[in-house]
């Protein structure tokens, strides 16, 4: 079961990875701006598009991952020998949290879109119209992006979502609770041989840091590898709240430098950014938690206050 303190650890980062992800979905970029024209832009426009990277491009993308961790250790804390009363009790459970809302916020979404376009809708019939928006696919990969984007082996790993573009992350998550989470618990429970832990993380590592495409909507590489790293940590019995703690300032340094290399880079938008990208995805997820981690229980639960502050003053620069 989760113990107070990593309550309290959790309930920390939700405000400032809540913040990220409104930065990431705030981003604006200036027109005309280039890395490669920085000479002829204005200071102001320098200085606002250096910001506008940093936080939308850089800083605010530790947050999604940190979410797929937080949730896969969520699931699978306090699950035992993982008895059937015990999976059906907890699938129980995200079918209400997950699918369900996932579904609703949809076809919500899907009866506003019909309304703001009835003429369109008139004019070439419901059935049409829903077609061309995607059929079926709007519930799951129906939206597109990054169609020139490819993985460390030159394969394309165009990134897709249902209509409402934000649900990627539910649609996401509910595929690896879904689908993976037995697979996951089968390679890390507690009575397995370390080598079986060893081989999965070394393969979930493997198609994280080469960025493989798996050619599936859903079946993200990062996904996978967060939260098949909070599972392990729960069936391991791994608190989140040591995670890493002997070598916080380590952390934090390498942190610092992987953060000033990405933003010079401009995160994965550059083919040297998207390969050091990775690391620095997994430095700053470490970094986030042991920042706001609680290892007392005299200390409140609000985290860090002038780090939530800064990352909350970035809301007014998007």
């Amino acid at each position: 079961m989760v113990n107070e303190l990593e309550s309290r650890t959790i309930g920390s980062l939700r405000f400032p990875l809540a913040v990220m992800v409104v930065a990431i979905h705030s981003y604006i970029s200036i027109d005309g701006w280039s890395y490669s024209d920085i000479a002829n832009m204005g200071v102001g426009a320098n200085v606002a598009q250096f910001f506008m990277i940093a936080i939308g491009h850089v800083l605010s993308h530790i947050a999604v991952p940190t979410f797929f961790l937080i949730s896969a250790y969520l699931l699978f804390n306090n699950f035992g020998d993982g008895d059937v009363p015990v999976w059906k009790r907890k699938l129980s459970s995200r079918q209400k949290s997950l699918v369900l809302p996932y579904v609703i916020w949809i076809v919500l979404y899907v009866i506003w879109l019909t309304l703001l376009g009835y003429k369109t809708v008139l004019d070439c019939g419901l059935i049409e119209w829903i077609h061309a928006h995607g059929g079926l696919k709007m519930f799951w990969c129906s939206k597109t992006w990054n169609l020139e984007r490819v993985d460390l082996w030159g394969n394309p790993a165009t990134a897709s979502a249902p209509i409402l573009v934000p649900l990627w992350f539910l649609r996401d998550l509910i595929v690896c609770v879904f689908l993976f989470s037995p697979i996951f618990f089968a390679l890390f429970k507690r009575r397995n041989s370390k080598a079986l832990l060893i081989i999965g993380l070394v393969l979930l590592s493997f198609l994280y840091y080469t960025q493989t495409s798996l050619y599936l909507p859903g079946f993200s590489p990062h996904t996978l590898f967060y939260f098949g790293i909070g599972s392990a940590m729960a069936l391991q019995n791994t608190s989140i709240t040591e995670l890493f703690s002997k070598h916080k300032y380590l952390i934090w340094g390498l942190f610092i430098v992987l953060f000033v290399v990405e933003v010079a880079l401009d995160g994965h938008n550059s083919v040297v950014g998207n390969i050091i990208y990775p690391f620095y995805v997994l430095v700053g997820v470490v970094f986030i938690v042991n920042t706001f981690s609680v290892n007392k229980l005299n200390v409140g639960g609000g985290g860090n206050v002038p780090f939530s502050f800064l990352l909350s003053i970035s809301l007014y620069y998007h």
